[in-house]
């Protein structure tokens, strides 16, 4: 409003109806050169606030999408990360179960027992990092699955077997107040083009018969 005012007294004057001193033009453009850094800087911050804001957004964005997709104890992927995995030919399934895993609870708590968790997550999370497993997650209590490649489901079995073999030993180094010999049994089936569902309830036969 206040440019407006002054290019309306300044098309009055040129009409010559009345003079002022050439200082009042100064003071116009002094003022409108002022009222333009402000109105910048005012731009500048607010662009800066959308920028933050805007970055914010995404990281919480991205942290919801990682809780929404991982088990919030273990930090492995969860359930529905498992349900998006694409198979391919060539790549087995294996789901693994805590033997007796009860006993744990009941007898050392449940402290104790999410600590048990978190280890097995810790040795089938190194597994994918040495490239052993090419992925892992956790289904459920204490129910966790992996996909593996292979030439054969014997050399699968072989491959699965030492991750296996590695859990009761890294329980033992993490927790040494566990007295209790923490084992895990696993079924193991080839992806051959059969659904999800049935390539799981095949899984889940092999692993309770185990």
């Amino acid at each position: 409003s206040v440019p407006f005012v002054f290019l309306v007294e300044r098309v009055v004057r040129n009409l010559f109806v009345y003079e002022v001193p050439v200082t009042f033009d100064f003071m116009l453009y002094a003022a409108l050169a002022m009222e333009a850094a402000a109105m910048t800087v005012a731009i500048a911050w607010r662009v800066n606030e959308l920028r933050r804001e805007r970055d914010e957004a995404l990281e919480r964005q991205e942290r919801l999408t990682m809780e929404a997709r991982h088990d919030p104890l273990t930090g492995l992927p969860n359930r529905r990360h498992y349900e998006d995995w694409h198979w391919q030919d060539g790549q087995m399934l294996a789901l693994i179960d805590l033997d007796h895993f009860k006993v744990i609870n009941d007898e050392y708590g449940h402290t104790t027992g999410d600590a048990v968790l978190c280890t097995v997550a810790q040795v089938l999370a190194n597994a994918v990092a040495s490239r052993a497993l090419l992925a892992a997650w956790r289904i459920g209590g204490e129910e966790f699955a992996v996909a593996l490649k292979s030439d054969t489901v014997e050399l699968a079995a072989i491959a699965l077997n030492r991750v296996r073999a590695r859990i009761p030993v890294e329980i033992d180094c993490s927790l040494p107040g566990l007295n209790h010999n923490v084992t895990a049994s696993a079924g193991l089936v080839r992806w051959g083009g059969r659904s999800a569902a049935e390539s799981y309830q095949e899984a889940d036969r092999l692993l309770y018969a185990a």
